[in-house]
């Protein structure tokens, strides 16, 4: 293991190599590190000593991470002995150990002999590393009534946990697994599997059923006896009691719902959910003013509209447009991007934190972006994520003296006052010893779900992104903040390349919903 002589340091995300890359020239109390988990030319366990790693996806949401500091991603690997191996495969990486879960072409898990993995699909995680995905299969007797399965490591190792075409536990002999349409995984060790069936007696207003699959068994889940879902995977529900022509509280003269948009609600496992909907004149077709809701048991509070005064800035700055992609921890919190309008200022964009109703800028366009040089602004904001500690990632597009198509995107973090640059394009880092490569874009997916999705940035503050290289290459980095490291330095330079152990929690990459 490589050390660097400078100094070792344990913090909440585990490591095998790290590079340290300049954020603010201005602080030498802050940095960010970055880990390589694993990269093109890298060595891909599992399959045999001299595999390596042809190919990381980059695309497609296929890097996660977990709160318990498990990393899971799909890549490619080579081999050629004992026998010529090229092959996609699962892969999860933990304090600087790496394992393969699944290969495409290996017999799968749970099937009859022969019966192998043809296409894997993205992992997911759960909050302790419970790792779990969905898989096509061939071989004999496979069609597309039986070529689908879902499996994950919530018990004792990998296991099926079920597949297209078995027959469903506790229905009328006959009565198969049809369609498996999502699932989920948390801490607990239970997974979730939302599926339509067909067989005796199954129509239309029947054929939908949800399974909890825990220690070895499926049984159906049973609303008002098993405990809400919500409870037990975070983003499945509940769902919005607010509806279209619902008064909106609060407004004089009066207001209305129109179109809460329920395929942009996120919720917390506390039951919160946190939509964006239109809001219209009573008995009005149509509007062109937006809001973000916050709803729970205790009913609806308003975070933002379109043309309401902004908190904190001066009197007559309005948000003019509220982007409909935003975050919600378990405290309620919630962090939203705007453009906003006033006296000083044609336009201009920002992200705020909402904590209960009192509002903190995160960033504003048309101001110094941290960790860059002089004369570098913000310009256009893109994904974004808040964990439970409260801290915000996000990625912006760049503009300003020396920026150009090679430059111009990167990663921020702030926590409680605290704006790092995490990594921008134009950065080199070391993936390994001696090994330097050139970012030419990066993917990100900031959320902070923590319950068997795609989660991609921790209560740690630890976020895992893909990169691919100037010569073509990829790769996969958790990156977390070193407080406390008294080095100054450039902007963009690489320092040093370290080790560390300790267990931490990490994220997935890509970037959605720009504006």
């Amino acid at each position: 293991m490589y050390r660097s002589s400078v100094f070792i340091k344990t913090t909440t995300c585990i490591s095998m190599f790290l590079v340290t890359i300049a954020t603010n020239p201005a602080r030498t109390n802050a940095a960010i590190e970055i880990r390589t988990v694993a990269y093109v030319g890298g060595k891909a366990a599992g399959i045999s000593d001299d595999a390596t790693f042809s190919h990381i996806e980059s695309v497609g949401f296929h890097t996660t991470i977990s709160n318990s500091g498990k990393v899971a991603f799909i890549g490619q690997a080579f081999s050629l002995q004992p026998s010529p191996v090229f092959a996609r495969g699962l892969w999860v990486e933990n304090d600087g150990i790496m394992s393969l879960v699944a290969l495409e072409g290996q017999q799968a898990i749970g099937a009859e002999a022969g019966i192998n993995y043809k296409r894997i699909s993205i992992p997911q995680l759960d909050a302790v590393g419970h790792v779990s995905f969905m898989a096509s299969v061939m071989g004999p007797g496979i069609d597309n009534s039986n070529n689908t399965g879902i499996w994950s490591d919530t018990g004792a190792g990998l296991e099926l946990i079920t597949r297209r075409g078995m027959q469903a536990p506790g229905e009328a002999e006959g009565v198969l697994i049809e369609q498996l349409n999502f699932f989920r995984t948390n801490g607990a060790g239970q997974t979730m599997v939302d599926s339509r069936l067909i067989g005796p007696g199954i129509d239309l207003d029947n054929r939908y059923r949800t399974w909890i699959h825990e220690s070895g068994m499926l049984t159906q889940y049973q609303p008002g006896i098993d405990p809400p879902l919500h409870e037990l995977f975070v983003a499945m529900g509940p769902e919005l009691e607010v509806q279209s022509g619902d008064p909106a509280p609060g407004f004089i003269p009066a207001k209305e719902f129109l179109g809460p948009d329920s395929s942009r609600t996120v919720t917390n496992h506390t039951g919160q959910r946190l939509f964006h909907s239109f809001l219209a004149d009573p008995g009005a077709a149509s509007s062109s003013t937006g809001s973000i809701w916050l709803e729970d048991d205790n009913g609806l509070r308003l975070i933002a509209y379109e043309g309401q005064q902004v908190q904190g800035m001066e009197v007559g700055t309005m948000y003019d447009y509220l982007n409909p992609f935003f975050s919600l921890n378990t405290h309620g919190h919630v962090a939203f991007r705007a453009n906003i309008q006033g006296p000083d200022l044609q336009s201009n964009r920002g992200i705020w934190i909402d904590r209960e109703g009192v509002l903190e800028m995160v960033a504003d366009a048309q101001t110094h972006a941290p960790g860059t040089g002089l004369g570098v602004n913000f310009a256009i904001f893109e994904a974004l994520g808040l964990n439970d500690r409260g801290a915000v990632v996000f990625g912006a597009q760049l503009q300003g003296l020396g920026v150009d198509d090679t430059n111009d995107r990167g990663i921020w973090l702030y926590d409680h006052g605290d704006l790092e640059l995490i990594v921008r394009e134009g950065n080199q880092l070391e993936v390994a010893p001696g090994d330097l490569r050139t970012i030419d874009s990066f993917q990100f997916d900031p959320t902070n779900e923590d319950n068997g999705y795609l989660s991609g940035f921790n209560d740690h503050n630890c976020l895992a992104f893909t990169a691919t290289f100037t010569d073509g290459t990829t790769g996969v980095f958790v990156a977390t903040p070193e407080p406390g490291s008294a080095i100054l330095y450039s902007s963009g330079a690489i320092l040093l390349l370290r080790s560390r152990k300790k267990l931490a929690s990490l994220s997935h990459a890509s970037d959605r919903g720009d504006y």
